[in-house]
């Protein structure tokens, strides 16, 4: 057999194996469960690979680069989807790609260690890889035109497009979760274990395809005929109202029993008994160990992810104008500050905040001057509150409505970054859990600066609401979370699923005066970050919106939600699917509202969001 036939032999054999190649590299990098994946959910993914690699294949020109680049994606996709879940605690989802510039602002922070399934997956690509430049360079030495293929590439060319196109088609009018079974939205690892990366991420994405809600027409009708915008019952002089979503501040007690001599939580916890405290608990987000902007997007618009799971509005959706606290604080004749000692492109938080209509944008580079105490990376919290408070005492003649979001507390969570700080005392079983150390550590820190900031907006001649909450629990290392929940995250039951989207806050005022009152008696001892943006408005005195009233009586009914489920009066959680007819009727009504305010921007029903004296 001469060399051209074991040439043909090679390229034939290559071929078919390349998508079970791809499938390998990529899901033995992070799967642990390979062996036990769903068969059908394999068969997709394998399927998938097949037609990438027709992509590919069929628009180059030098097919043994063209198959190499193909074992090196593979293998850096299953790295990347590692990483992410190690990180952050959830996999790579498709829409990640829009939030790519905030990964490559903070990604120089970790440390990426290598496992042993990650150095069998970079051996095999490597072989493949020298195989196939072996060949390559064999073809070009023997001065073979053969490495170059221009034989068909007319047909080629064609075969990749209809690939091209096949894909698309049955992405957009396929359900993928016939593949995956249902999806897992609390645990999506969950369903990339048991299900490959391919037909998972697919699967995901396709649940971030927006759609007109059923009966849409019909709900805005009735909406018109129900217009029940009142006056807040709470009228009094303007307040400065001050919003702060503290990065990663939760107790990790919510997950299990935790046995810590020093309290981190001590200055928080005994606002609880503070007579300023106006409502204080835990509210549920739609995220954990990441997603920021998802929790901010609930806070200051009142919408929910329940009705667009999987979305990051901010970096996917047109923000230009949706209703939000910005636009109705800006309407009482309030100046909007956001303030984020970090970058400003991250999550496109610039232009979102230009869009929303805030008056100004203090970044990083407003924080010169104030990075006296920089904890690993980034600027403390308490040198983010001189800021704040330094830009109250210049404005104190205003009416100011600042939103600021901290970012001490980002991960990853290494000693280094506590060496300058008091460190409390960690019972030894917790020890080897270096992150969870860290973290606790960084609380300390966090409430030592909210007791600075209380003290200090108690001295201030004016009334100050004050909304305070963290955006979501850490990503912690997952074996000490597992230990403090009693069990794998993938066995928990739904209701201690939810535990890991629990997060604290309060609502807080320097102002001992009788007119700010709570005549609706919230229940706050549990809510969602939904509802905390209405709350604030209500405790503020500003005259609320149909919209508004409308999330103060949907609260009454379902205490809390958020993008796996919901709480209802009788404290029990739920699936989407599975809510009673009344819940049914005031989900819809919300999913219509949030539909004609967030994505039906050339028929928005402004008067429902906007309510003014002028009015």
């Amino acid at each position: 057999m001469n060399n051209h036939c074991v040439l043909k032999i090679y390229r034939v054999v290559r071929f078919i194996a390349t998508p079970f190649l791809m499938f390998f590299l990529c899901e033995y990098c992070f799967n642990n469960s390979i062996t036990s994946m769903r068969i059908n959910a394999v068969f997709c993914d394998i399927v998938i690979c097949f037609l990438i690699e027709l992509c590919f294949v069929g628009a180059g020109v030098v097919e043994d680069i063209i198959y190499s680049l193909l074992y090196v994606l593979s293998t850096v996709v299953g790295m990347a989807n590692y990483y992410s879940y190690l990180f952050r605690g959830s996999p790579i989802m498709i829409n990640d790609i829009y939030s790519i510039s905030t990964a490559q602002s903070v990604i120089g922070n970790y440390d990426f260690s290598i496992t042993k399934q990650i150095q069998t997956c970079i051996v095999i690509t490597g072989i493949l890889v020298v195989l196939n430049l072996l060949i390559l360079v064999g073809k070009v030495i023997t001065k073979r035109k053969s490495y170059i293929n221009n034989t068909g590439i007319k047909y080629r060319l064609i075969i990749s497009a209809v690939s091209i196109f096949v894909l698309f088609i049955w992405i957009r009018e396929s359900s993928f979760d016939i593949f995956t079974g249902q999806l897992s939205l609390w645990n999506p690892w969950m369903t990339y274990q048991e299900s490959g990366f391919a037909s998972s991420a697919i699967a995901f994405w396709q649940t971030t395809f927006i759609d007109t809600p059923d009966h849409y027409r019909q709900g805005i009708s009735l909406e018109l005929e129900n217009d029940d915008a009142e006056e807040n019952g709470n009228s009094y002089d303007a307040p400065i109202v001050i919003a702060i979503m503290n990065e990663a501040f939760a107790d990790l007690s919510v997950l299990g029993q935790l046995e810590i001599e020093d309290d981190p939580f001590a200055f928080y916890h005994s606002l609880v008994d503070n007579k300023g405290t106006l409502l204080y608990g835990y509210h549920y987000a739609s995220t954990h160990g990441g997603g920021t902007a998802k929790t901010e997007f609930e806070y200051l618009t009142g919408f929910s992810h329940a009705f667009i799971p999987g979305v990051i509005a901010y970096t996917q959706l047109n923000m230009k104008n949706v209703p939000s606290l910005v636009s109705d604080y800006k309407r009482q004749g309030y100046y909007a500050v956001a303030m984020h000692p970090y970058y400003g492109y991250n999550y496109k938080r610039s232009d979102v905040y230009n869009d929303l209509g805030f008056d100004e944008f203090i970044t990083i580079e407003g924080y010169y001057g104030y990075n006296s105490e920089i904890i690993g990376n980034y600027t403390s919290d308490v040198d983010d509150y001189r800021m704040l408070l330094d830009y109250i005492d210049k404005h104190s003649n205003m009416n100011l409505f600042i939103f600021n979001v901290t970012i001490q507390n980002h991960s990853p969570y290494y000693m280094d970054m506590i060496q300058n700080v008091d460190q409390i005392k960690i019972p030894l079983k917790y020890e080897q859990f270096e992150d969870f150390v860290v973290y606790q550590n960084l609380m300390k820190e966090s409430d030592a600066a909210l007791e600075y900031l209380i003290r200090n907006l108690e001295n201030i001649d004016r009334t100050v609401i004050l909304c305070f909450f963290g955006d979501h629990l850490p990503a912690i290392n997952q074996d000490f979370c597992d230990n403090l929940c009693g069990g794998k995250f993938d066995s928990l039951s739904f209701d201690q699923y939810e535990n890991y989207y629990k997060v604290p806050y309060f609502i807080w005022t320097n102002s001992s005066d009788p007119y700010v009152n709570d005549p609706l008696k919230i229940n706050s001892s549990l809510t969602s970050t939904n509802y905390l943006g209405v709350f604030t408005e209500y405790f503020s005195g500003i005259r609320l919106s149909h919209f508004n009233h409308f999330l103060l009586e949907l609260q009454k009914n379902i205490i809390a939600m958020n993008e796996m489920g919901y709480l209802d009066s009788d404290y029990k959680w739920h699936n989407y699917s599975d809510e009673d007819s009344y819940s049914r009727l005031m989900l819809q009504r919300y999913e219509v509202l949030q539909y004609n305010g967030l994505i039906d921007h050339n028929k928005r029903l402004d008067l429902f969001y906007a309510k003014d004296d002028g009015e």
